[in-house]
């Protein structure tokens, strides 16, 4: 009887489980597991040591100052598990963009630092390499980063799913339909329920005593690109929901937009907006609950902060209460365009993957190919000069007593250039201790 009980709760936790595990937006196949492992299988792949292969890098590295796009591909593409691969893969990367390998970064390799960085579960360490474009450069494509919103949406983790979201927003991104959706659900989850691990980065305060003074020849105005230069999370996220908002046009995308701009610091542009919407008396001009965020963040602004931009939209929001608005849930006619966009593409992000794996095996194949046979024919060109060179060394013996003159002659003059070499270094150092300065020459004649 209470072995059955046992089973019983075990059973009860089970199920409870399962109804608290919130189920994705893309289905499992849309990930293309199977496909993806089947890499593993390759015959380039399969011989893969990492421990030993990486050794074999640094060590090149180290020798030639030169990391090869290829090699960091295989090692990407081979990890299989959640071990210190990953941190090898870091300093890879970091040491392949100093060189010019770095434009000869395979597709593949965007896409499989991504996977693995998922499978070992280190998503912040996938973010800080993703957002550090200058020191990694890796731009992933549409579907890594589906996959990876998803899993972090999956996981409630709203502030790494916007962390991602915001990267198609730098790079101005609308083509594929499921990011837009992913993206902009993200960013509303993320004001929904913001976290503490996203913060604006620190500023450096340089805490060496010794001052260090360095001759330029010009200072720099400070410019701020209101772009790449983001670096605030209300910011970055505000600017991302006013971009996509825009994109998408219908009530949804006029919400998002409003509340973009509002989070965006642009205050003028939003009043512009909401004026526009107001004097064309447009239809379901936005969500209510969406009007209902945008007047709760203003209301945190301090008194002493509020502006005339700030009061004039106040202002216009308040005339905007009386518009026609829809009062739906703003949360779920997102989560339903996001449901609606996957069931229309995501057969076809399905395709596209299926189609670029074997596509990314061949070109690296081709690509090793290419370097064998450059190899190849370095050595060749070696090899041949190496027996030219033997070859002349043996006519110079053979042909010795008939060009002796001309031997003594080559020999007599290398000689005369030998013991004219130390008079003209002397003469050169006397000039050196003679020279003045101009500027020291031309303070003494003023002196005179």
């Amino acid at each position: 009887m209470w072995k059955t009980v046992r089973i019983c709760e075990r059973l009860a936790v089970q199920l409870k489980n399962v109804s608290n595990c919130k189920r994705t937006f893309l289905s499992d196949a849309y990930r293309c597991d199977e496909a993806w492992n089947k890499r593993l299988a390759s015959p380039l792949l399969e011989k893969v040591d990492l421990e030993k292969f990486y050794i074999l890098l640094s060590q090149k590295y180290s020798r030639e100052t030169k990391a090869n796009a290829v090699d960091i591909d295989i090692f990407a593409n081979a990890i299989s598990g959640d071990g210190e691969e990953i941190d090898e893969l870091i300093d890879l990367l970091y040491k392949l963009r100093r060189t010019s390998e770095t434009s000869l970064m395979l597709d593949s390799t965007h896409y499989a630092v991504v996977r693995s960085f998922i499978k070992a579960n280190r998503i912040d360490g996938l973010l800080n390499v993703l957002h550090d474009r200058v020191n990694y450069g890796v731009f992933p494509d549409h579907c890594a980063l589906n996959i990876l919103i998803d899993s972090l949406v999956k996981s409630k983790d709203y502030t790494s799913a916007a962390r991602a979201a915001v990267l198609l927003m730098l790079q101005e991104d609308f083509e594929n339909e499921i990011s837009n959706a992913l993206v902009v659900y993200a960013c509303h989850m993320y004001l929904k329920n913001p976290g503490d691990t996203w913060k604006e980065p620190e500023p450096v305060v340089d805490t060496s005593k010794e001052v260090v003074k360095v001759r330029v020849r010009f200072l720099r105005n400070p410019y701020f690109d209101d772009h790449f230069d983001l670096q605030k999370p209300a910011h970055l996220v505000g600017k991302t929901l006013s971009m996509y908002g825009k994109h998408m046009g219908d009530s949804i995308g006029r919400t998002y937009q409003l509340i973009g701009l509002t989070f965006y610091g642009k205050y003028d542009a939003a009043t512009s907006l909401v004026r526009e919407w107001t004097q064309n008396d447009t239809k379901q001009v936005l969500y209510r609950d969406g009007l209902e965020l945008v007047k709760n963040e203003l209301a945190k602004i301090a008194e002493s902060e509020i502006t005339d931009q700030i009061k004039a939209l106040n202002e216009e929001l308040k005339m905007l209460e009386a518009a026609d608005l829809v009062n739906e849930s703003l949360e779920a006619a997102m989560e339903k365009r996001v449901k609606d966009a996957v069931s229309q593409f995501e057969e076809k992000d399905i395709a596209s993957q299926l189609e670029n794996f074997p596509k990314w095996e061949n070109q690296r194949q081709s690509v090793i190919d290419q370097q064998l046979a450059e190899l190849d024919r370095k050595q060749r060109l070696e090899n041949v000069a190496k027996i030219k060179k033997d070859l002349e060394e043996r006519e110079r013996v053979l042909t010795f007593f008939e060009n002796e003159e001309k031997i003594d002659l080559i020999i007599e003059s290398r000689e005369n250039e030998e013991e004219n070499k130390p008079t003209e270094i002397k003469q050169q150092n006397a000039k050196d201790e003679d020279y003045i300065p101009p500027e020291v020459h031309s303070r003494a004649r003023q002196t005179r």
